[in-house]
């Protein structure tokens, strides 16, 4: 079925053109659209990680704190030496290998032949509280920092491009901040395809009680 909508349309109307009514709870389907985020990244991640980089964004560590990973999908880490690329004005930034995490003490040991540079960084994952989160070593600074690319999932939609991001409002905002408008249509049928099951059940409930009151 071919969606007739231009991407001016809120997300709730293209999402009822598919249902073929009017969905009413928009909270409910603010939720469908955020999970529907999720579900088409972690399919596109098992089918293609190479793609991972476009739903992904890139921070800065510039401390020990570490940086909380909420999706679970990391897609690299690199470290600035502090110096620029002989002959440049390029920093000199260099690619962090993984390690277990029972290595970390070894790598900061000198006298280890496991230690590690800032020539040569590392970066490893560890639990702490709900979500995994990356500590890179050495340990990064406002002069060497790290920058982590990884995928983020936001609650947050928007208009067009420049009009700023507010919490999800899929009745007025026709994108998600860190998806891409090329999947726009996958999430839409996702979303229409949970609030038609939620319509189903609901009527389904709906006649066994009138069924009960015969």
């Amino acid at each position: 079925m071919a969606l007739n909508y231009t991407k001016a349309e809120s997300l709730e109307k293209r999402v009822n053109t598919l249902v073929g009514s009017n969905y009413a709870d928009t909270v409910e389907l603010n939720q469908y659209l955020l999970d529907g985020v999720k579900d088409i990244v972690h399919r596109i991640a098992k089918l293609d990680s190479n793609k991972l980089e476009l739903f992904s964004i890139t921070e800065n560590l510039s401390n020990s704190n570490g940086l909380d990973i909420e999706s679970g999908l990391l897609i690299n880490v690199r470290r600035d030496t502090g110096n620029k690329i002989a002959g440049t004005s390029t920093a000199d930034v260099r690619s962090a290998n993984k390690i277990p995490l029972g290595l970390k003490e070894k790598v900061q040991d000198h006298n280890s032949l496991h230690y590690r540079s800032k020539y040569a960084p590392v970066y490893y994952l560890e639990n702490i509280g709900n979500y995994p989160k990356v500590f890179v070593l050495p340990e990064p600074s406002l002069a060497e920092p790290a920058h982590i690319n990884y995928v983020k999932f936001s609650n947050e939609g928007g208009t067009k491009k420049g009009s700023g991001w507010y919490p999800l409002n899929a009745s007025e905002h026709n994108s998600i901040r860190y998806f891409p408008d090329k999947y726009s249509y996958h999430l839409v049928l996702y979303a229409a395809m949970r609030a038609i099951d939620a319509k189903i059940a609901v009527s389904g409930t709906a006649e066994e009680d009138f069924e009960l009151m015969q």
